[in-house]
């Protein structure tokens, strides 16, 4: 049997920690050619995360063992685990995914904190993510997990690939030349 996963993936409440990895990630993404962010900084701040932080659309994810092996002084202060990354998963894609038939779940915005990604490699954060995403999608009855990323970022693209996505189909934004993905969600 598997051992569980020390990592926990919960609802965010509070926008400031996922505003700090988003903001982050958004800053790496700057400063490694070719890639550049593909978001706003304004978009990144906590007040304008608020809402949907509070509509239950942002998920944090925390790694229990790093938690276990703090300072017992911290341990007493912190009340929450520490934040190692992020993500969005909502009903609803007006921009990248309008006028697509199916039920679906769209993924959005999977980020790790800076501190996190120099620790470890992503993919296992990617995969503890899809696996809720997946759980996530089944609870809702839904057809598809969806999700898009720029289709200059190859390695991107072959890691949704590896983890079962399908190509759908490109689409052009006056700043954002994108890829959409999906694959069946479970039943």
């Amino acid at each position: 049997m598997p051992s569980p996963s020390p990592i926990n993936i919960s609802v965010a409440t509070d926008p400031r920690p996922v505003s700090l990895i988003l903001t982050q990630a958004a800053a790496w993404m700057e400063s490694v050619p070719p890639y550049k962010s593909l978001w706003l900084s304004e978009d990144l701040t906590a007040e304008t995360l608020a809402d949907e932080v509070a509509q239950g659309h942002y998920y944090l994810l925390s790694d229990l063992a790093t938690d276990k092996n703090r300072d017992p002084r911290e341990q007493e202060t912190v009340k929450e685990p520490a934040a190692i990354g992020t993500f969005r998963l909502t009903s609803e894609d007006s921009v990248f995914w309008r006028n697509e038939p199916g039920r679906a779940l769209y993924l959005h915005r999977i980020a790790r904190s800076r501190q996190h990604a120099r620790k470890a490699g992503g993919v296992s954060l990617v995969s503890e993510i899809l696996a809720f995403a997946e759980h996530q999608a089944q609870r809702a009855s839904v057809d598809w997990l969806r999700l898009d990323c720029d289709r200059t970022r190859h390695q991107l693209c072959e890691l949704y690939e590896g983890f079962g996505f399908k190509y759908h189909s490109n689409f052009d934004l006056p700043n954002y030349t994108g890829v959409r993905y999906q694959r069946q969600a479970p039943t």
